[in-house]
């Protein structure tokens, strides 16, 4: 009844405040109406469910250990021994014990005989059986005090295995899989062990129960939140490897339509001829594709080499010993050059 309340508390509770972020600092996180997984941003609503859900699961079964730990150590001892042999000791601490048959259908039929343990005789059971013996246990304020410690002290120790072995499942994929391997040797090994009649030998309490029962859950949480983990970090790895390829294309494109330009620009210094218009562009002519200095200053220079060349083409015509620019050459004999090209082409007009 108590452990029911509880759990009835904790779903109220985990229905009704964000106390995840509270419980898990390290994998949850919520900023600016965002949800965070261990620094990742989940968009995805299912995914963030299939991880809340893990995460209450590990809350829930957290609770039933800690309150079957309380219940054991505060308010009822129970004890558990299988055998043929009188419960003596447990008869001289004062419990009170129950005997059953060796048989899991024990558990639906609850066929329990009392054990007299004031009688003279002690005598063994004919077969063997399983005696529960139970106890209230004497309230004392330091007592409680100190279980109390100890519960939250487990607690703490679920919550943050819980979060160190998602992250380093989530990162590495042979521990994720060792993982999954204990959950179902532990799942097997609890069946088998139920089935065969032999597991109230292993666990004599009631609280080695729930803790033999809440291993495989603690497992199977630890490995779905971890390969949800894997796939989060995979998404967005993917994400910003797409988004770098895009700014690269970007800048590529960028840069080819920068040297396009560029190109446009001297070949219409070498013409003369503007792309954007068809009109000649001579030296005192601006150019419409806007440009710095520097280009500016290089076209010139590129157009009139082109019309010192022509000059000497035309003196080359007419006889006359064309005259060829050599490389160290100034800037002054290209001017004249272009001058005398201008004067020819006007006397022969």
């Amino acid at each position: 009844m108590t452990m029911c309340l509880g759990l009835v508390v904790v779903e109220f509770t985990l229905n009704r405040f964000p106390v995840l972020t509270v419980l898990f600092p390290g994998m949850f996180a919520i900023r600016e109406r965002r949800f965070y997984f261990f620094d990742v941003e989940v968009v995805d609503i299912a995914i963030g469910t299939k991880l809340r859900d893990n995460a209450r699961m590990i809350v829930r079964a957290t609770l039933c250990v800690v309150l079957s730990y309380l219940w054991q150590h505060c308010v009822l001892s129970t004890e558990q021994v299988v055998g043929t042999n009188f419960p003596e000791n447990q008869c001289l601490d004062g419990q009170d014990c129950f005997a059953s048959e060796l048989h899991f259908l024990t558990v639906f039929k609850r066929q329990h005989e009392a054990v007299n343990c004031s009688s003279e005789e002690k005598p063994d059971f004919p077969s063997k059986m399983v005696v529960s013996c139970i106890k209230f246990v004497k309230p004392v304020a330091s007592t409680w005090l100190m279980h109390l410690a100890i519960a939250h002290s487990v607690t703490q120790l679920n919550l943050k295995v819980f979060e160190i072995l998602v992250w380093v499942a989530g990162n590495s994929t042979v521990v994720r899989r060792g993982i999954f391997v204990l959950m179902c040797i532990s799942v097997v090994l609890v069946i088998a062990l139920f089935f065969s009649g032999v597991l109230a030998e292993f666990n004599a309490s009631w609280l080695s129960f729930v803790m033999t029962f809440s291993l495989p859950i603690f497992l199977h949480s630890v490995y779905r939140s971890g390969k949800v983990l894997q796939q989060v970090t995979r998404e967005v790895s993917q994400k910003i490897a797409h988004q770098v390829e895009e700014h690269m294309e970007e800048a590529l494109a960028g840069f080819d339509m920068q040297t396009g330009a560029d190109d446009d620009l001297i070949v219409s210094g070498m013409s003369g001829v503007s792309p954007s218009s068809g009109r000649l562009a001579g030296p005192n002519v601006p150019l419409e594709p806007r440009a710095s200095r520097s280009q500016l200053s290089q076209l010139a220079l590129g157009a009139r080499k082109a019309g010192s060349r022509v000059a000497n083409a035309l003196r080359g015509s007419k006889g006359q010993a064309p005259t060829t620019s050599q490389p160290g050459s100034s800037l002054a004999s290209e001017d004249d050059d272009y001058d005398n090209s201008q004067a020819l082409d006007g006397s022969r007009t």
